[in-house]
């Protein structure tokens, strides 16, 4: 769920999403169909800001030290494209 619309992501599937320029957070909700119902295993605000770009990785959870696993893993990458290069001034 992201935001207030829902989205079925198969494995190895994906889905790009924008958002409104008026919202300033969206709420990430992530869940996963379990042996006979859905379980959320992830929930997270992502902040909504010109120039942000969020990219998210689920992935099969992993054992952490002490073997406990998580069901997946969510990771959460953001990223502000570069600056504009300045503009050149020619020199005589």
């Amino acid at each position: 769920k992201l935001g207030t619309e829902e989205h079925i992501i198969p494995p190895l599937g994906g889905h790009t999403q924008t958002t409104d320029a008026a919202v300033q957070r969206v709420v990430f909700k992530l869940a996963a169909h379990t042996s006979s119902k859905w379980e959320v295993v992830a929930n997270t605000i992502q902040p909504v800001r010109p120039g942000l770009r969020t990219l998210v990785l689920l992935r099969e959870g992993r054992p952490d030290n002490m073997g406990h696993r998580e069901l997946i893993d969510m990771l959460k990458f953001d990223d502000y494209p570069p600056p504009p290069e300045p503009p050149t001034v020619a020199s005589r």
